[in-house]
């Protein structure tokens, strides 16, 4: 039985390694950003849709489904792992030899060295994907933690490390297939598992169409993630690709940062209370409430600081990805609601309603990809409309699954929305009145509003130092109560 204990570690424990790993990250970005050109970052953000789709593709929704046949789910973990290695082997092989074809398609001969290097880190992503549902399943996300700290470190290092000797768009190459292997190392030393006995096709038979599901909605999202960059890589020079990728880097690392927490958690509590309907609502309540509060003022006052952060940070060199990163941060206010809805849906079973909703919301997409030539910034614009739309569509969907209610929508989004906007506003003045760029005053520009953010917090939310007091000691916290 999942506890309030337990359920609280788990997430904190997630919450911890994605922190630590996004900020490492962060950190080695800003030093790979200084030391290679904007075009390395494009031709990365033309093969990530390809790399996108094909991860997709090798953990196919086996692990969501596995995490929900949790009470017999070590009987399935041979076949999954033989399945996923298959897929996996398939994949490197299609990508190795058209790989010429499309470096041929965007006119730039070193893709082709590029996807027959990159993709190995798709077979290593493999090996270690069913190890990484066992922690899961268990909640362990302390050793989760852990390895993808220490992953994320080394491979940083690498990447680093091979930037200054000029090597350039090999250091980004380097270090996506680093990290993968040395989280293939570090999962199975930990876990200790290795597959046994024959491939059974009971596991499919059982969870094929639920996975199948998952599958397709997760391949729509993969795709249409790295898609603006595809068609911005064919339509605009490779250094425009590489502003635009750029800015959606910075924006993944603190979008990636809060679904992480929240995505593996959320579902798998959810998926646990499945037949407790009414703790299912509260345990949903309690968790969009604080994920609201945390993701929705933070993106506005980062569109608000974008300015500085990208001058201080990055260097002046990247200035022209500023409106992309500020668009960007717009669209994802709502990322983590959309995303609590679509698990607890998921969780009960409504795995074809989500696909659908999902189908629905990249048809939408491809329609704003009609406005690219006319420039960008349109399209992003129109994108940022879609994304809030199909918020209001998700909430609606859950409250006739679980009788969410208006009222408890209200209260999770509309403090949160104030407290980033007198943030934000408080930023945007001070940058319109002294446009000084000298470090010292960025800085405390950045400090000023997330200041205002804390405090604002803290008067609207007094309990939430005490949660949070809470939520350190479970971090310190070997057993459940």
């Amino acid at each position: 039985m999942i506890t309030d204990q337990k359920a609280i570690r788990a997430l904190a424990w997630s919450a911890l390694d994605r922190t630590c790993q996004q900020l490492a990250q962060l950190l080695v970005g800003i030093l790979l950003a200084r030391l290679l050109a904007p075009s390395d970052f494009g031709l990365m953000g033309i093969i990530m849709v390809f790399a996108g789709v094909s991860y997709t593709l090798v953990e196919g929704g086996l692990g969501q489904a596995v995490i929900k046949e949790h009470k017999n789910a070590h009987s399935y973990y041979s076949s999954v792992w033989y399945m996923q290695m298959a897929i996996s082997l398939l994949i490197y092989c299609t990508f190795f030899f058209t790989a010429p074809l499309i470096a041929k398609f965007f006119h730039q001969e070193h893709l082709t060295h590029i996807i027959r290097v990159l993709f190995f880190a798709l077979i290593f992503n493999a090996g270690y994907l069913i190890q990484f549902t066992q922690l899961t399943i268990q909640l362990n996300y302390k050793a989760i933690a852990y390895i993808n700290f220490i992953s994320t470190i080394l491979s940083g290092i690498a990447g680093i490390t091979l930037a200054y000797c000029n090597v350039g768009v090999w250091a980004l190459v380097v270090q996506q297939v680093s990290y993968h292997f040395i989280r293939l190392c570090a999962f199975s030393l930990h876990t200790r598992w290795k597959p046994q006995g024959r491939f059974s096709t009971e596991f499919i038979r059982k969870y094929g169409r639920f996975s199948a599901n998952l599958l397709g909605t997760g391949l729509l999202n993969a795709l249409f993630t790295n898609l603006y960059a595809f068609c911005i890589g064919k339509l605009y020079p490779i250094k425009q690709t590489g502003y635009y990728t750029q800015a959606q880097r910075q924006n993944d690392t603190i979008q990636f940062t809060f679904m992480s927490i929240f995505n593996s958690v959320s579902y798998n509590l959810f998926a646990q209370t499945q037949h407790n309907i009414h703790h299912q609502k509260e345990l949903f309540n309690k968790i969009i409430h604080k994920a609201n509060l945390l993701t929705i003022p933070l993106f506005i006052i980062l569109a608000a600081t974008s300015p500085a952060l990208f001058d201080l940070l990055l260097g002046k060199q990247w200035i022209p990805a500023i409106p992309y990163f500020q668009l960007l941060c717009v669209s994802q206010l709502f990322t983590i609601t959309d995303l609590l809805c679509y698990n607890l849906l998921n969780a009960r079973g409504n795995t074809q309603l989500t696909f659908r909703v999902e189908c629905l919301k990249k048809g939408c997409m491809l329609f704003s990809l009609l406005l690219l030539p006319i420039g960008i910034h349109y399209t992003l614009i129109a994108y940022i409309g879609i994304c809030w739309v199909f918020t209001i569509i998700w909430l609606y969907l859950v409250h006739k699954e679980i009788t969410l209610g208006v009222r408890s929508i209200w209260q999770d989004l509309v403090p949160a929305i104030a407290i980033g906007c007198i943030a934000g506003c408080l930023i945007w003045n001070i940058n319109i009145l002294i446009p000084q760029a000298t470090p010292g005053w960025m800085l405390t520009k950045i400090s000023i509003g997330f200041t205002t953010y804390a405090l604002l917090t803290a008067k609207v939310y007094p309990h939430l130092l005490h949660e949070i007091k809470i939520i350190i000691k479970t971090l310190q916290s070997n057993k459940d109560e």
